[in-house]
Formats: structure tokens, sequence, C-alpha cells
């Protein structure tokens, strides 16, 4: 199965998800949720960036323990239907399984709610021509917010890393080398890295 294993879009962006055809299943975790309580145990063998495999290894003993979890950070999952609009707020971790094939259309933003974000993330992050765009459409836009911005910039929340939006379990840095997922031999179709 395709979809995505669990992440937050780049740079403090929200997202709206439109699904024509197909149906998928949605995990939605609060930002304030403990990141240390979204990662999966270390397993050399599973390609932690394929979303069948988080769904089938990790949310299945996860799903159990979230109904323990205090109220403001339980997840949200739901499956989505033709038709239906799903709005991922910035900063949610969130994991997507198409249960069959869907055709969806996507698109991540910024607005007057999370712009403070994007604007940190752009200038912190490796996003310099971003982040000119971004200030020179907000110079035009909304002159206010763009002064105040550029007076005095957003600061960085404390274990906010404005270049990670993917949790891994793993240390060292990735390989290139082919990976197992879920028993299986990989390849095309497996969802382990392609």
């Amino acid at each position: 199965r395709s979809g995505s294993a669990l992440h937050k879009d780049p740079l403090g962006t929200s997202a709206w998800n439109a699904l024509v055809t197909g149906s998928k299943l949605w995990v939605l975790f609060p930002p304030c949720t403990p990141v240390d309580w979204l990662r999966p145990a270390a397993d050399r063998d599973v390609a932690e960036d394929s979303a069948s495999c988080w769904f089938l290894l990790w949310w299945r003993q996860l799903r159990g323990r979230t109904r323990q979890w205090p109220v403001q950070y339980r997840p949200i999952e739901l499956v989505q239907r033709p038709g239906e609009v799903i709005f991922v707020p910035a900063r949610w971790w969130h994991a997507a399984l198409n249960l069959e094939d869907s055709i969806a259309v996507t698109h991540n933003f910024c607005s007057r709610w999370n712009v403070r974000d994007v604007w940190r993330r752009c200038v912190h992050a490796t996003h310099p021509m971003l982040a000119r765009h971004l200030r020179r459409c907000l110079g035009e836009a909304l002159p206010e917010m763009h002064r105040a911005l550029a007076e005095r910039p957003p600061e960085a929340a404390e274990g906010d890393d404005p270049e990670v939006s993917y949790l891994s379990s793993r240390e060292e840095p990735r390989t290139a080398e082919p990976r197992v997922c879920c028993g299986g031999g990989g390849g095309a179709g497996t969802g382990c890295g392609d």
C-alpha cells in the first residue's frame, strides 16, 4: 500500500487533501504529543519511511496505548472517502495509508495563522529563495505583518528543529541499501522505499 509515513508538513505549513477516488486511512497527532511516544522501536530491517510498514508494525501497537494517553495527546483516526477534504493543521504529526487505488489533490500553504512559523522556518532552514519570495509576497499583501516580523523575528520553540519533518529511530545516516518491509522482500508495490 502507498501513502505517507508519520511526518509533519515542511516549514510549518498547513495542508489540505481532497480525495477524488479511493479511500485513505489517516492518523493525526496534536503537536504537543511527546515525540518519544510517536517513535517506532528501532528495527534495522524495517523501512521506517514506508506508510504500510508504519501502519502495520507501529500503529497496530500504538493504537491501544493511545486510549490511555491524556486527552490533549490523543490522535485523531479517520477514513477519508471520495469528495471529502482533510485539513492538516501546521505542526501536526500525521500519516496516511491508501486503502485502495486512490487519487487525491493536496496543497501546502501558510495563512495569517501560521505565517510566523513559516517565516521563521524559511529563514532558519536552508530555503533562502523561498524566504525571499515569502518576504516579498508578505510585504505586498500584508505590509504591517511584514514590518512586524522583520523588526522582531519569531524565535524557535524549544525542541523545534525546522529541518526535521520525519521521525527516525535510527541514529546513523540512512543508506541507499534495500530494506525489508513487513517480512516482505521489498521491490515495486511493497511501499518499501519505492
